[in-house]
């Protein structure tokens, strides 16, 4: 419980693409009938939402973060 409780956000450094680009390929080696991803974000300063856009909006809706999601999903990662 309090090593929970000490988790602080210290503010940047969240590429959130990156995160679920590597948790993807890792996935692909497991074994599992059920696999999760958890991602921890505040929101406000997640960078690289978008493949290769550090920080602000997708130019085109493409290579976002939730669509690399939404394709685990349907590949069964």
């Amino acid at each position: 419980g309090r090593a929970i409780l000490s988790i602080q956000s210290t503010g940047g450094g969240i590429y959130v693409y990156t995160g679920v680009e590597a948790a993807y390929e890792k996935l692909k080696t497991v074994e599992a009938g059920i696999k999760h991803v958890i991602l921890f974000t505040d929101t406000a300063d997640s960078e690289e939402q978008c493949k290769g856009v550090e920080y602000g909006a997708c130019p085109v809706n493409e290579n976002h973060s939730y669509m690399l999601a939404e394709k685990m999903v349907r590949d069964q990662t």
